[in-house]
């Protein structure tokens, strides 16, 4: 049996443990059973587990740590180990070392040498029945949880224990906030994923509190339930001793200084001082340099709020919090809310608004965020196939090509018009971000089918989704990828055998790998052999070490095989190594149970990101079936009907090839035409060496845009302008969105080709680095060597502008002098932020109840001024209702008109200022300035 030297050290005799088999993913526990002088109690415990989880079918092992007792409980341990059939494990500490050792021990031995997906850790005192675990396992599969933690009730021990025991739940609650109820119960069922990397050091009572801390920590689903405890029939119990708590004490003041190093503010300094990646740090800090520094060009030639839309941005977040109605209302139906949410917390400093700086600083941090998934969902598609088992992927550490992983960072971040809108409060930069984190999680998720990755995957959708309606396809993109993925994904890779040889299956690629790590001894033969009920797999004509076997899923021949020493042998291998023998594989037909359990985890994982990240759309409808009555109010409503901003004139509108074409010239003209060429040849590469398998679709859900758009161009959803082909721009910028495919594939082109020194093959390689160098030159030199006319975003900005536009906002600002505004916002927006009034002084469409009453009674609503928009083929509402009133007439006076707008101010009061009003500058633009009798 396995024992432990006296240092801790494992030691193995020259008999083992039988070999187990293979078990289905969520089929099977290992109870770990810490034992210290309980001879009288140990035998029927473990027979207890034994028979219950037999009876229920349920695949087990037990281990027995034997920590140094002085009675006879090894003995008994041994027995228990030779008559069981190989379901149970005997391990034995020379010399006690305390009940968090003998956990840890257990534990480990567990992961090591058991295949088993559950690990349950309970006490060797009888104490506790093993009905429980049943219920446990049922509880964990139903929840989906990761850990289910007993608390005991009623708890069957003396006063004194109950008193000590709540006192140390609620200190270690409160330093470690592990939220248990009961913390020491010792009846814990854990999945061994969430098992690997935890690193337990715990001793004594605080193996316990640091195993649920470190559990949540790592974001597992913990959940509890009620066991019932009994009267301990034979014995002495240890805990309450004084040497145990004042031992346990220390270890807590120990873990806590270790836990708050390495927890938030712990790991922060030390990422700060030395980064776990430090070709991310410099990316990092580069990006945010660039940030600010491009904000601060474009700032200083008053440029961030170039946009129209960037003024409507800014109005709604300020509207929010300060109108004549505020208040979430102010968000409307047709904008989705995140970037408006974003700007509350500075929105309210004048300053801070006006400059537009509020919006530009969540695109500026949106566009470091975005910079660095860039980097690191590049490094995950440049990262070996099984980098997902290891545990640099785990940590979020570097696994990839750093080369290409900075070559698509640095696609991304350098482009001009990434560079120019991430400066302005427009919200492609968030949309940016949270395509990109999507798709790093998602990747990551492939890799490890961990479901805190999934929650990342889904949680990021979900904020594209209320970002813009890009979004929403590539919500709809992803959850096919979850689908496949799931359906495709077998049982996590583990031991398929024990002993002293120690066989791991890996099934990535198109084979599967055995791998044999053998301990000392002789194994002489041609190869493994292993059956199952699926099929069989058998390599040469002998076995491997003492003729281990286990469970095969596909028939196949043998491939290549190799010996310990890396030295190629006939007839197997001899002495201390490793060992690998491949398979091709062959189809295998699946059992009916087998296609159920597929189904059941394909669906779960589905409905598990679907409800999240569906979230936001499912809620903006239920938001504008609340607000406006209309579900569809974002595609149907008054101000969000595509007739009014898509003519019946446009080319696009039922011609495919028109709308693909304006589309790529809308992408050429952002994302410059090298650099497009590279994301298409890297994107047919990345097809070709993955050959689409099911793990490899993740980044390619980033193409589900450019269809969005070409669809939306050929029904006449969205209007989309370029000088290739309509002789002006007008949302060109939405070719930008494509920047992340063509930068993670761009990336993924340069370290996809072999580092190898044939001459053709670095006459490749070089091609490529060229290419990317050009890219980014044609991306951020060119357009910077050009000034504004060189980058396209800004370019349409400042074609946007119109002349009457700057001229009204100018002459309100000059001559506003308090009082009620009766004002359309729709297609007025430029002038109602330009000319700075208030906007709790303003009554628009989107003021509740007051903006119906104050179009049919402006006197009766105390509305001072009116501004009405009377350009033909583009008059507003207000116009409509007043421009042939008596009441203008009667009760206000004309002080402005041009050929765009008529501005009315209510008479009644002399008011001096107006005779210093100077008529502005331009053709049919007039200002009234002779005295006139208007209301103060």
């Amino acid at each position: 049996m396995l024992g432990l030297n006296g240092d801790g050290a494992p030691r193995r005799d020259q008999t083992d443990w039988a070999p187990t088999s293979y078990v289905a993913a969520d089929r099977g526990v290992t109870v770990v059973m810490p034992a210290y002088n309980e001879e009288a109690n140990l035998a029927a415990t473990v027979e207890d587990f034994l028979a219950t989880l037999e009876t229920a079918g349920e695949p087990h092992r037990v281990v027995i740590v034997n920590d140094g007792s002085t009675d006879a409980t090894g003995a008994v341990a041994e027995s228990l180990a030779a008559r069981s059939d190989g379901r149970v494990l005997a391990l034995h500490h020379a010399q006690n070392q305390g009940y968090g050792a003998a956990v840890r021990t257990g534990i480990q031995s567990a992961l090591e040498r058991t295949c088993e997906p559950w690990l349950f850790l309970t006490d060797s005192d009888g104490q506790f029945r093993s009905d429980g675990l049943i219920r446990f396992l049922t509880d964990a599969r139903e929840e989906r949880a990761d850990a289910v933690i007993g608390y005991r009730d009623p708890r069957c021990d003396s006063r004194t224990r109950k008193v000590f025991s709540w006192c140390w739940t609620l200190i270690t609650r409160l330093i470690l906030r592990h939220g248990s109820r009961d913390v020491d119960c010792a009846y814990k069922l854990v999945d061994r994923r969430s098992m690997n990397g935890l690193g337990l050091v715990g001793n004594a009572a605080v193996i316990s509190p640091e195993l649920i801390t470190k559990l949540r920590r790592n974001g597992a689903r913990v959940i509890e339930r009620p066991v019932k405890h009994l009267a301990r029939q034979h014995g002495k119990p240890t805990g309450a001793e004084l040497a145990v708590i004042w031992r346990s004490v220390l270890e807590l003041l120990g873990l806590t200084r270790r836990m708050a190093i390495a927890g938030r503010l712990g790991r922060l300094g030390v990422r700060l001082v030395r980064p776990r990646d430090g070709v991310l740090a410099l990316l990092t800090v580069a990006a945010t340099a660039s940030s600010v520094a491009t904000y601060a060009y474009f700032a200083g030639r008053h440029l961030t709020v170039a946009y129209p839309d960037t003024m409507s941005h800014l109005l709604i977040g300020r509207r929010v919090i300060e109108s004549s109605t505020p208040g979430l209302g102010q968000l409307g139906g047709v904008w989705l809310p995140l970037p408006h949410l974003l700007m509350l917390p500075t929105i309210w400093i004048d300053s801070w608004y006006y400059s537009g700086f509020s919006g530009s600083l969540v695109s500026m941090v949106a566009y470091v965020l975005a910079t660095r998934y860039v980097y690191k969902a590049a490094m995950l598609m440049t990262a070996p196939a099984n980098a997902g088992q290891g545990s640099s992927l785990l940590a979020g550490g570097p696994v990839g090509n750093r080369l290409a992983a900075t070559s698509a960072a640095l696609l991304f971040a350098a482009n001009a018009n990434v560079l120019y809108l991430q400066s302005t409060a427009m919200t492609e930069t968030l949309l940016l971000a949270c395509m990109a984190a999507a798709t790093y999680h998602l990747l990551r998720w492939c890799r490890t089918g961990g479901y805190r990755q999934l929650a990342a995957t889904a949680f990021a959708l979900f904020l594209a989704s209320i970002t813009r309606y890009e979004g929403w396809w590539m919500c709809f993109a992803v959850v096919p990828v979850v689908a496949l993925v799931a359906w495709n994904r077998r049982a996590p890779d583990r031991p398929a055998f024990v002993g002293p040889e120690l066989l791991t299956l890996d099934m990535s690629g198109g084979e599967y790998r055995l791998t044999a790590a053998l301990g000392n001894g002789t194994a002489n033969g041609n190869g493994a052999t292993g059956n199952g009920s699926a099929g069989n797999g058998s390599a040469g004509n002998g076995s491997a070490g003492n003729g281990a076997t286990g469970n095969g899923a596909h028939n196949g021949s043998p491939a290549t095989t190799s010996s310990s020493n890396g030295a190629p042998t006939e007839n197997g291998h001899n002495g201390t190594g490793a060992r690998s023998v491949r398979w091709k594989l062959k189809p295998a037909a699946v059992s009916t149970g087998a296609v159920r359990e597929r189904l059941h985890r394909a669906e779960a994982d589905v409905v598990y990101l679907a409800f999240i990240a569906l979230m936001g759309i499912v809620g903006w409808a239920l938001w504008n079936l609340a607000i406006f009555h209309n579900a569809l109010y974002f595609q149907t409503g008054q101000f969000a009907k595509p007739s009014l901003w898509v003519a019946t004139s446009e080319k696009a509108i039922g011609h495919w090839g028109v709308a693909v074409k304006t589309y790529l010239y809308a992408m050429e003209d952002n994302l410059g035409i090298v650099a497009l060429g590279l994301g298409a040849v890297g994107i047919a590469w990345y097809v070709i060496r993955t050959r689409l398998r099911s793990p490899s679709l993740a980044p390619l859900a980033l193409l589900a845009p450019l269809p969005f758009y070409v669809a939306s161009l050929y029904f006449g959803q969205r209007p989309l302008h370029v000088t290739q082909i309509d002789s002006d721009l007008y949302n060109v910028r939405f070719g930008l969105i494509m920047i992340l495919p063509v930068a993670l594939f761009g990336g993924y082109l340069v370290g996809a080709l072999p580092a190898v020194q044939r001459r053709g093959a670095r006459i490749a390689r070089g091609a490529v680095q060229a290419c990317v160098v050009g890219a980014i030159g044609t991306a951020l030199i060119v357009p910077a060597a050009g000034g504004v006319g060189g980058i396209v975003t800004l370019k349409e900005a400042l074609s946007a502008r119109t002349l009457s536009a700057e001229l009204e906002s100018t002459w309100l600002q000059q001559n506003y002098d308090g009082g009620l505004m009766l004002m359309e916002s729709f297609g007025n927006d430029v002038v109602t932020f330009q000319s700075h009034i208030p906007t709790d002084a303003i009554i628009y469409e989107g003021s509740y109840r007051k903006w119906n009453a104050a179009l049919d009674d402006p006197v009766g609503h105390h509305i001072r001024w009116i501004y009405m928009r009377q350009s033909p083929g583009n008059r507003d509402i207000v116009w409509a209702h007043l421009h042939a009133s008596p009441v203008l007439r009667a009760d206000y006076k004309l002080v402005y008109s041009d050929p765009n707008c008529l501005i009315y101010k209510r008479m009644g009061v002399r008011h001096p200022r107006l005779t210093q009003v100077q008529s502005p500058p331009g053709p049919h633009v007039s200002a009234i300035t002779s005295p006139e009798e208007v209301n103060a």
